[in-house]
């Protein structure tokens, strides 16, 4: 028996495109995204993410978080304090 796509990898890159075209939602790309997140091990992520991760300061020391996160996303770490 041959299935309708080669392997699971067409799959879901069809599945991806079917956002851009409406069939279906950016709510089902990130419950997908989230699942292959959860399935996947720390490496596999960091290999095909390490330059995404470096620019959000994943690699910076705890410390610098917060600054980096009121830069970043504009929040700023003297509110949370109360």
């Amino acid at each position: 028996m041959a299935y309708r796509w080669s392997h699971p990898a067409a799959w879901l890159s069809e599945r991806i495109d079917g956002i851009k075209y409406g069939k279906h939602s950016d709510a089902d790309l990130a419950a997908m995204c989230r699942l292959l997140a959860s399935q996947l091990d720390s490496d596999i992520l960091q290999d095909l993410f390490q330059d995404e991760m470096d620019a959000d300061g994943y690699f910076e020391d705890a410390e610098d978080f917060e600054q980096y996160r009121a830069e970043a996303w504009g929040s700023d770490p003297e509110d949370q304090e109360a």
